[in-house]
Parts: C-alpha cells; sequence; structure tokens
C-alpha cells in the first residue's frame, strides 16, 4: 500500500479503474499522476530494441 499526497493547482487526478478492490499502476504511470499529468492521454512509444549485441 502506497499513501501520497499532492496539491493541485487546478484539475483532478486522473485515476485508474478499480478492478477487483485494487488499483495498479505502473511506476511511470504513477510519476506521471503525481506530476499532475493524465498518464491515459501520454502516447507509449515502443523501443525497437536489437536481438544481436556486437
Amino acid at each position: 500500500m502506497i499513501l501520497a499526497t499532492k496539491w493541485l493547482e487546478a484539475g483532478k487526478f486522473v485515476w485508474p479503474p478499480i478492478r477487483d478492490g485494487t488499483m495498479q499502476m505502473t511506476r511511470v504511470e504513477f510519476s506521471l499522476l503525481l506530476a499532475g499529468i493524465d498518464w491515459t492521454r501520454v502516447k507509449q512509444n515502443p523501443v525497437n530494441r536489437s536481438l544481436k549485441v556486437g
């Protein structure tokens, strides 16, 4: 369990849906939430990782 507080100058927090009595967020989503950014509108860019090293 994490307890966090944040003062918003304007706007609101956008929380994830509650499923089976819990909310789940990634570390990045939680950071965006605390920054006051609507994390549901942030586009995630896929990263192409090379399969070979060398």
